[in-house]
């Protein structure tokens, strides 16, 4: 039996989870070399991140560095997500050593409209 990957695509592209994790695959549905694709495969990346952050699969603050290498055809782009930081941004006192639970950045607005949709 075949596995089953997510993806989110549209007429032109396909953006689809790979086997590894944080590891993505972008490409055109007709198989064409991939040509001058400006924004796109990044656009598909956060559409990705926020179903699932609508979903409540990934909470709180994403940072990511982001690596592409385009395939030797330039029919395909393998995407990797490397983790910066995950969670809130905290203060930290120099002086002590020790970080505060005071967040420095107020709630976004993707933040508030996601507290009142899913109530949390």
């Amino acid at each position: 039996m075949a596995e089953k990957f997510n993806a989110i695509t549209d007429e032109t592209y396909v953006f689809i989870e790979g086997d590894k994790p944080n590891q993505f695959f972008f490409y055109r549905k007709d198989g064409e070399v991939l040509g001058d694709i400006e924004h796109e495969p990044i656009d598909f990346y956060h559409a990705w991140v926020m179903e699932k952050m609508m979903s409540g699969e990934i909470e709180g603050m994403v940072a990511n560095n982001i690596l592409s290498e385009l395939s030797d055809d330039g029919k395909c782009m393998r995407i990797t997500v490397k983790e910066i930081a995950k969670g809130p941004i905290i203060q930290i006192d120099l002086d002590e050593g020790q970080p505060s639970q005071k967040p420095v950045a107020k709630e976004t607005w993707f933040q508030k409209l996601k507290r009142k949709l899913l109530g949390n």
